[in-house]
C-alpha cells in the first residue's frame, strides 16, 4: 500500500511539472516576436525588394529549421568546388552534358561549379546551407579525403527536369515506354451531365475479373498486354471526346521517348525502339448506356 501511495505520489508530481502555464501577456508578445524572427530565415528580400525562399546552392535544399544558411562569397564558393570535386568537369566523367548543363549557378565565377540554378545571389554572395558548410569544413587538409557533401547535387544527386521527348507523352504513353512490365493497364472514367470527369489508374498481374467487375465484360483470355480504358456510365458527347483525346497513343512520341532513354538510361541500353506494330493501342470499352447530350 506504502509503494502504491509513493507511485501516485511520482505520478502527480510529473503532471504537475508537466502542465502547461498560459504565458503572460510579456510573454505572449515575445513568442510571438521570436517567431516572427525565426520565420524571417527562410526566406529574404533581394536587391529589388521581393521575397525569395532560401535554397542551398550545394544541395538544392531548404530550411528545415530557423537560421539554417549563411551568405558564401562568390570567389570562396568557387575555390571549395574545385577543392570538393563539385565542378561540371569532373561530372562529365559519369553524368551526360544536358544534365550537367541544367546545374548552374547564375555568375559567370560559378560556371563550371556543379550548384543549383534556383538559388539566387546577392551582392557577390550566394547561399549554402550549415549542413552542407559543415561537410565542406570536414577533410579540409586531407586531399584523399575531400568529397563532396553527402548531400549535395555532386554526390550522385543530379536528378535534372526530364526532356520534352519524356514531359509531352501523355498518362498511356507514359505506361507504354515505363520498365514496370505487367499483364495490362486499366483506366476507368466516370462522367455524366453537369459532372466533372474523374476515374483511376488500375495495374493487374492476372485475374483481371476478380479486381475490377467491368473486367467480366472481356474475358481474361483477349487482355494480355492491352491497355484498357473504360468508360463507365453515362458520357456526353464532348466528355467523350475529351476522354478519347486524353488517351491517344502518338506513335512517333512513343518511339522518340524510347531512342532517349536508350541513349540516356542504362535501364534502356539493351533495348531498340518499337515499330508501329509493337506499340500497343489502348482499347476503350463502353457501358451499354451510351453518350448523354445536355
Amino acid at each position: 500500500m506504502i509503494f502504491v501511495y509513493f507511485l501516485l505520489a511520482i505520478i502527480l508530481t510529473i503532471m504537475t511539472s508537466m502542465k502547461m502555464k498560459i504565458p503572460t501577456p510579456e510573454e505572449h508578445q515575445q513568442i510571438v516576436k521570436d517567431f516572427m524572427s525565426d520565420l524571417k530565415t527562410f526566406s529574404y528580400k533581394n536587391d529589388s525588394g521581393d521575397e525569395c525562399p532560401v535554397i542551398c546552392a550545394v544541395c538544392d535544399g531548404m530550411p528545415k529549421c530557423a537560421n539554417w544558411f549563411e551568405w558564401k562569397e562568390i570567389p570562396e564558393m568557387e575555390r571549395l568546388c574545385n577543392k570538393y570535386k563539385m565542378t561540371h568537369q569532373h561530372a562529365k566523367q559519369f553524368y551526360p552534358e544536358q544534365l550537367i548543363q541544367q546545374y548552374k549557378a547564375d555568375h559567370p565565377g560559378l560556371h563550371d561549379c556543379l550548384l543549383s540554378p534556383k538559388s539566387q545571389i546577392m551582392n557577390d554572395k550566394i547561399i549554402v546551407c550549415k549542413s552542407c558548410l559543415a561537410d565542406l569544413k570536414k577533410n579540409a587538409d586531407n586531399a584523399s579525403k575531400r568529397n563532396p557533401p553527402k548531400q549535395s547535387i555532386a554526390n550522385a544527386y543530379l536528378i535534372g527536369e526530364a526532356p520534352e521527348e519524356l514531359t509531352r507523352l501523355n498518362a498511356v504513353e507514359l505506361a507504354i515506354v515505363s520498365r514496370v512490365q505487367i499483364y495490362s493497364q486499366c483506366w476507368t472514367f466516370f462522367a455524366g451531365c453537369h459532372k466533372h470527369i474523374k476515374g483511376w489508374h488500375t495495374f493487374f498481374k492476372n485475374q483481371h475479373e476478380s479486381t475490377i467487375a467491368h473486367l467480366n465484360l472481356m474475358g481474361t483470355s483477349t487482355l494480355k498486354d492491352n491497355i484498357l480504358v473504360v468508360l463507365s456510365g453515362p458520357f456526353t458527347a464532348e466528355q467523350e471526346m475529351n476522354i478519347r483525346e486524353a488517351v491517344k497513343v502518338n506513335i512517333q512520341y512513343i518511339q522518340e521517348a524510347i531512342a532517349w532513354l536508350i541513349k540516356n538510361n542504362y535501364h534502356y541500353e539493351n533495348d531498340t525502339i518499337p515499330t508501329e506494330a509493337d506499340i500497343p493501342i489502348p482499347i476503350i470499352l463502353k457501358d451499354n448506356v451510351i453518350g448523354m447530350s445536355c
